[in-house]
């Protein structure tokens, strides 16, 4: 069944960070770091340090806010840049994958055309040996774009759905499935049921003082 998947909480680089391990090849999983970076630019030693700890397999990253000519510059060590989307007119935004070095993995291009900047920004990377497409989602936090962000989104899942693959989606939505849910929320809900997804992260995400919310998958 394909998973829409995050878990553990940390705190020390971005707002939201989560972890996931996956099947992968027999006797091992894939072990996926994502983040909501807000900025990678100065957060490099901070991302090496975690990736370590961790042992990341993969590393994603919402609201990176790098320009494309910006991209090959902030390498990570023992990671390859593996796909990216920037915003070409406004500020912020934009997402990032990084594989390990001993990985073969090839892009996917057949979403590229349903990115739109605030709306709908993702980037996807396919495991050749094992049938795994990765796909990092981001949506800025607007309610004026939740209705094409559902049309693209339901697309994605189609698409996706068609090529046979295994599959595994993160990011950060901006819907809170927690608590008392908005009509976004729930539509977005339906579209993940109806595709026959899980939904694996139900605890908050986001913690302040005054709320606890669960924004990312």
């Amino acid at each position: 069944m394909p998973i829409i998947s995050e878990s553990v909480i940390f705190d020390t680089i971005g707002p939201t960070t989560t972890t996931a391990e996956v099947d992968f090849k027999p006797g091992s999983n894939l072990k996926i770091f994502y983040n909501n970076i807000r900025c990678i630019r100065n957060k490099i030693g901070e991302i090496e340090i975690a990736a370590v700890n961790g042992n990341f397999d993969v590393l994603c990253f919402a609201e990176s806010w790098l320009e494309m000519n910006e991209v090959s510059v902030f390498n990570l060590t023992n990671y390859k840049l593996a796909a990216s989307y920037c915003r070409n007119v406004l500020t912020h935004g934009g997402v990032i994958i990084y594989v390990k070095e001993e990985f073969i993995f090839a892009p996917v291009n057949f979403l590229s055309d349903l990115c739109i900047e605030k709306v709908f920004e993702c980037a996807a990377i396919k495991f050749p040996e094992v049938n795994v497409i990765l796909v990092t989602v981001y949506r800025s936090p607007d309610l004026t774009n939740e209705h094409l962000f559902m049309q693209n989104f339901a697309t994605m899942l189609n698409r996706l759905g068609k090529t046979g693959c295994k599959l595994i989606i993160n990011g950060d939505f901006n819907f809170d499935t927690l608590g008392l849910k908005s009509k976004g929320t729930i539509e977005f809900l339906d579209i993940i049921d109806s595709f026959d997804y899980t939904l694996m992260i139900n605890e908050p995400t986001r913690v302040t003082k005054s709320s606890k919310t669960c924004l990312d998958n």
